[in-house]
């Protein structure tokens, strides 16, 4: 079924099937930022969790992919408690050559959600979801409660696109970028400790001691770039580590990306403060 974008989309299937009220938990995770499967069933044991939210392809913003054996892991924790699964695959689309879907290890329970806004074009806002069988029907109930329905016009670009060929070739166009973007990524920050994936233009940063997130963010802010920090991703009051989210997509020219990386470079490699110190 269609949805008026892919953001929007957990949204509604969660308020359609859980109390709006439910609580945010988060389970311990391991350096690859998934919830180990043992802290997902303790969570689920000590709370009235009863949906897990996750994007296993191309995790945002650490960029991390689940592994098959996870998938499979998490796929049993979440039978064993009947604990729904919304997993958003928005991502993934970019750069096809990753593991099969959580959904498909726990397809009764899995809501697959993906759209073409990162892989086609950011103005496609609209989103398909797979549901579980004998679900659709609920969903797009929730769908007119909250949206009516998608654009009709979204939705008849993104079919013709797909299926003349224009999609493979803007996601192709898109891949080439986010690949040459990437590059000066690996050219600047090697030495460092960050993570990349081919299929999106943004890598996950993990500043080196003593620098804090904050202070990261506020130096590069001085010099007019702005980054994300991990506690925008984080959920609840559950400590954020010390890393930033950097993009090197959107309008900005290949010249412009080079100068902001090479800025943010020159700032790592500085003490925190010396940017904004006033003399």
């Amino acid at each position: 079924m269609n949805r008026s974008g892919s953001c929007n989309a957990p949204a509604a299937n969660s308020a359609q099937k859980f109390a709006p009220q439910a609580p945010i938990c988060g389970a311990r995770r391991d350096p690859v930022t998934y919830p180990v499967p043992d802290a997902l069933d303790e969570v689920c044991k000590r709370s009235t969790a009863k949906l897990l939210y996750c994007m296993p392809t191309v995790h945002n913003p650490t960029t991390a992919t689940m592994s098959v054996a996870r998938r499979e892991a998490v796929a049993e924790v979440a039978r064993r408690h009947n604990l729904f699964i919304i997993e958003d695959n928005v991502w993934a689309a970019v750069a096809p050559d990753h593991p099969p879907p959580l959904a498909t290890f726990a397809p009764e329970r899995t809501y697959f959600i993906s759209g073409p806004a990162k892989a086609m074009a950011g103005g496609l806002r609209i989103a398909f979801v797979h549901a579980p069988e004998g679900q659709a029907e609920r969903v797009r109930a929730t769908v007119r409660m909250t949206s009516w329905m998608a654009a009709p016009l979204m939705a008849e670009i993104t079919s013709r696109w797909i299926q003349d060929g224009t999609g493979e070739r803007l996601t192709e166009a898109i891949r080439e970028t986010i690949t040459r973007r990437l590059a000066l990524a690996e050219k600047y920050f090697r030495g460092f400790e960050f993570r990349s994936d081919p299929a999106v233009s943004f890598f996950w940063l993990e500043l080196p001691s003593p620098w804090r997130a904050a202070e990261f963010r506020a130096e590069a802010e001085a010099r007019g770039i702005r980054i994300l920090t991990g506690e925008t991703f984080t959920a609840g009051r559950d400590p954020a580590p010390h890393a930033v989210r950097i993009s090197v997509g959107g309008k900005h020219t290949y010249e412009e990306v080079e100068r902001a990386l090479a800025t943010l470079t020159e700032i790592l490699k500085s003490p925190p403060g010396a940017a904004t110190a006033v003399m």
